[in-house]
């Protein structure tokens, strides 16, 4: 089977264990962490206001943050390994609040707001992402491609 092209190999994984911390941002919450296809470790965060800080060697330095929007973010982006594009999906205010998507092209570092509908499910329900995990490009079987993100 041929080796997908956003997995690597084994080796990191193969020695010790070890565990390293180091404080990326102050004064905010909701932190999470994605891997841009490129490599780039983005550390996105907030609460009225989010933001991103870059790192291009593994974690071991940081950019200064980087604004996507004003409003409300308590869950992961998603990286869609078909484009390389990270979406992260901000709320207006305290959820439940009007969505928007802002959608990055360059692993992070300059934010766009799209156009994007969310139609509320079976029972006139609005999902809201806050308060849920990152989302995923599925890598296997008929649906291989598409994205699927949590909410509740």
């Amino acid at each position: 089977m041929a080796e997908n092209k956003f997995e690597g190999g084994l080796e990191p994984f193969l020695g010790e264990p070890r565990m390293e911390s180091q404080q990326v941002f102050n004064g905010s919450r909701f932190p999470n962490l994605a891997v841009a296809t490129d490599g780039t470790v983005l550390a996105v965060f907030g609460q009225n206001g989010v933001s991103v800080r870059r790192s291009e060697d593994g974690g071991t330095t940081w950019g200064d943050p980087i604004g996507i929007a004003k409003g409300f973010m308590g869950g992961g982006v998603t990286v869609d390994e078909n484009s390389g594009d990270i979406l992260a999906f901000i709320e207006e205010h305290h959820p439940p609040a009007p969505l928007t998507v802002h959608r990055s092209k360059d692993h992070g570092k300059t934010w766009t707001a799209q156009k994007t509908e969310i139609k509320p499910d079976r029972q006139g329900h609005v999902p809201s992402m806050h308060m849920n995990d990152y989302g995923i490009t599925l890598r296997h079987g008929e649906k291989k491609g598409q994205l699927v993100r949590p909410s509740r």
